[in-house]
């Protein structure tokens, strides 16, 4: 009995078997170029976490690292001023 493939990869009426490779540094160059976006968005997020934590260490030595870093995290994330402490409320 034969080989069920032709080629390297199976024949249809769109497909004559083969497949041209396609060279890898076209493919790590075109990751590395989608992912520059996102790297540039994560070291403005970083730059902004780590401002904010050192403003709260400096201006708000009396909340609990905790609040800080929560607070911190949603300033840089757009989020809205909310009141530390349990439950976290709005800020008038």
């Amino acid at each position: 009995m034969g080989a069920p493939f032709q080629g390297r990869y199976p024949t249809s009426e769109v497909n004559d078997g083969t497949c041209p490779e396609k060279p890898d540094q076209l493919s790590a160059v075109s990751i590395a170029v989608s992912l520059r976006p996102i790297a540039e968005q994560s070291a403005r997020w970083n730059t902004c976490y780590l401002d904010s934590i050192r403003w709260y260490q400096a201006n708000k030595p009396d909340w609990t690292v905790q609040d800080q870093e929560v607070f911190a995290s949603n300033f840089c994330n757009g989020g809205i001023p909310v009141k530390p402490g349990p439950g976290f409320q709005k800020a008038p």
